[in-house]
């Protein structure tokens, strides 16, 4: 039928009391269960488990990562049992992970260039790979130059353009 069982977490800001007279549905606290059901349902028949990960609605309509394990109880009266963990450390995780092999990635390639690209090119795909990294829409590479005592503007990435602009060096200030 669709109802959420007896435990509950801090998680989802509701109560025991605020969960059961109402009847929850798991549709309240998973936002994509019904686009997934269909083959939710297919693997845990065929597999008797599955295990996912996705996004859990709490009361105020935020949203928090979930990973659910789904196994089905065979004997005289079938039921199902659903573990609910939170999950959103570990992907907080995950994805600093991913963004430090991105900069390590980045590095390594600028790297690779620095022989071959003269300095517009370079720049440009430093601010370019700044702004991916950051995930900013905007990012600047400036060059400090001792001879002035100050900084010039070489380059300009803006995500709408989707290519940097370099700045000639008679415009740089």
């Amino acid at each position: 039928d669709g109802g959420v069982g007896s435990g509950t977490t801090p998680s989802h800001n509701y109560t025991f009391q605020g969960i059961f007279p109402v009847k929850l549905k798991v549709t309240d606290l998973d936002s994509g269960w019904r686009e997934n059901a269909a083959t939710h349902a297919e693997i845990l028949r065929d597999e008797g488990q599955i295990r996912y990960q996705t996004q859990h609605r709490r009361k105020d309509g935020s949203t928090y990562d979930v990973e659910l394990s789904i196994g089905a109880l065979t004997g005289a009266q079938p039921r199902r049992v659903v573990i609910i963990r939170d999950v959103t450390a570990r992907v907080r995780r995950t994805e600093t992970i991913k963004r430090i092999e991105r900069a390590k990635d980045a590095a390594l390639e600028i790297f690779a260039g620095m022989e071959t690209w003269d300095e517009s090119a370079l720049g440009r795909r430093v601010a370019e790979l700044a702004a991916v990294l950051a995930d900013s829409p905007l990012s600047y590479l400036c060059l400090f130059e001792t001879a002035r005592n100050g900084a010039s503007l070489v380059s300009i990435f803006d995500t709408a353009n989707t290519v940097a602009t370099t700045v000639a060096n008679d415009q740089r200030v």
